[in-house]
This record gives structure tokens, C-alpha cells and sequence, in this order.
């Protein structure tokens, strides 16, 4: 997880601090290998797929309608 001053954790404070429903996937920084700006892109890396799959079923939770 990347320290207080990085711009994805202070996004994820001022909109929990909102109310939003926030879901956080943090990698240490010393992740090996590095992983790149925009990784979540990379389809070709499990933290490519894992950060994909984690997206999908947010939107579904966010998207989902109450019969």
C-alpha cells in the first residue's frame, strides 16, 4: 500500500468520508514483479485478471436491481 500522500488513497478517504461505497485493491509497493502504471490493463498478469475481476463484480453490486 503506497503511504498517506499517495492520490488513490486520498481518493478512497474523501469519497468513503462521502458516503460512496469504495472498494480499495492496494498492492504493496515492493510488489514483485513491479507492476506498471495502469496495470490493471494488463490482462496477461494475474494482478491484471484479479484487479479486472474485482472491477466486474463491483459494477455488478452497483448495477444489480432488487426484483
Amino acid at each position: 500500500m503506497a503511504d498517506d500522500g499517495d492520490e488513490s488513497i486520498g481518493s478512497h478517504r474523501r469519497g468513503a468520508g462521502l458516503g460512496v461505497d469504495v472498494t480499495t485493491h492496494f498492492y504493496e509497493p515492493d510488489q514483485q514483479p513491479e507492476l506498471g502504471h495502469e496495470y490493471q490493463f494488463d490482462l496477461d498478469t494475474d494482478e491484471g485478471n484479479a484487479t479486472f475481476d474485482r472491477l466486474v463484480g463491483f459494477l455488478r453490486r452497483a448495477t444489480a436491481t432488487t426484483a
